[in-house]
């Protein structure tokens, strides 16, 4: 998770710092909200330069090497164990989406959430123990069905749509149960969005509804 000057800089146009922070704050805490209230899962531990949520997770720090490094870093230091590497910025995550890629992954070994675009990786669940490689940046969705190409695609909502981009925003506005009010405001308003997710049909797929797509 970002911080400082570059929480979600590419919405700096319509957010101030403050604004940014709170948004970047709300959209984590309604991640590891969701991820707490899934059974199984026992320890949430959250990638950031400083201590952020303290009482939610477990702070690992940044130290800025870049995400993949910093994961593989992260990953030395913990048991041999299932794992899921899920991304901050899910402002409509819900907790029937992460037991759904939970049970893909133990299904198949390893289940993969794209983001809206087929392009990125938002989630990434490898359920056995072995090499944990990542690929997290531009066409990472790509990068690691090369790793895992048996890996399950699961498509839904909560999970595809991640906030960086002006447009992501307005999309999310439109999305939530209300508008927020002023150009300047970070007081997103995070509720179901019910807007249908992009289908891609490569891989092995599960959908919003449980059916494979």
């Amino acid at each position: 998770m970002k911080q400082g000057s570059q929480v979600k800089s590419r919405l700096s146009n319509l957010l101030d710092l403050p604004a940014r922070t709170s948004l970047a704050q709300a959209m984590a805490r309604r991640v590891v909200t969701s991820l707490r209230a899934v059974k199984g899962i026992e320890d949430v531990r959250l990638l950031a330069p400083t201590p952020v949520l303290t009482g939610m997770t477990t702070w690992m720090r940044d130290r800025g090497a870049g995400l993949n490094e910093e994961l593989a870093r992260a990953c030395a230091a913990l048991p041999d164990r299932p794992l899921l590497v899920i991304h901050a910025d899910l402002p409509f995550l819900s907790p029937e989406d992460v037991e759904e890629i939970l049970a893909e992954a133990f299904d198949t070994g390893v289940a993969i959430a794209p983001d809206r675009h087929g392009e990125g990786t938002n989630a990434l669940a490898l359920a056995k123990g072995g090499a944990r490689r990542f690929a997290f940046g531009p066409g990472s969705l790509g990068h690691h069905l090369g790793f895992w190409p048996q890996a399950a695609i699961v498509r839904r909502r909560g999970l595809a749509f991640d906030l960086d981009t002006p447009d992501d925003f307005a999309e999310a506005r439109h999305c939530a149960s209300a508008l927020v009010s002023g150009r300047r405001s970070g007081a997103l308003p995070f509720g179901r969005c019910d807007r249908p997710v992009r289908a891609d049909h490569r891989g092995r797929h599960k959908g919003e509804e449980g059916k494979r797509v």
